[in-house]
């Protein structure tokens, strides 16, 4: 009896299911050279007594860092000027800015996207309702 000899080449079905193919990571299809650090920085700043505090935050922003700022323990005109400053940094890197709530605010490199924040239906509900009453 003849029999079939069996091949020893392998076909592009055997190497589809031995070796799985690995994601590129999101850091290398934005053309980063290394992945970016995945930290975030949690600040609570007291004062505003001198410029360090604030070259600081910056230089996190330069290492690729978030930052989140809590200036509640603060006077509201030294939370203004600490954001003031850190907003044109950040600016500055094309960084991006969001507000969190009450003297809470988020600085973010240039690569992170950061999200407008996402309202409630009861919210947004409420919202329409007060206007309708204001109109008539």
């Amino acid at each position: 009896m003849n029999s079939i000899p069996r091949s020893t080449t392998r076909t592009a079905a055997t190497d589809l299911f031995s070796h799985p193919a690995t994601p590129t990571p999101g850091w290398q299809r934005l053309g980063m050279a290394n992945p970016p650090p995945e930290e975030v920085v949690v600040m609570e700043l007291r004062s505003f007594s001198n410029f360090s505090t604030v070259k600081e935050v910056i230089q996190l922003l330069r290492e690729q860092k978030m930052v989140v700022l809590n200036l509640n323990l603060m006077s509201a005109k030294e939370a203004e000027r600490v954001v003031d400053c850190v907003a044109g940094g950040a600016y500055a890197l094309d960084g991006h800015t969001a507000h969190l709530g009450e003297q809470s605010f988020l600085f973010a490199p240039s690569w992170m996207k950061v999200s407008p924040p996402l309202s409630s239906p009861a919210e947004t509900n409420s919202g329409e309702e007060s206007q309708a009453v204001e109109n008539s």
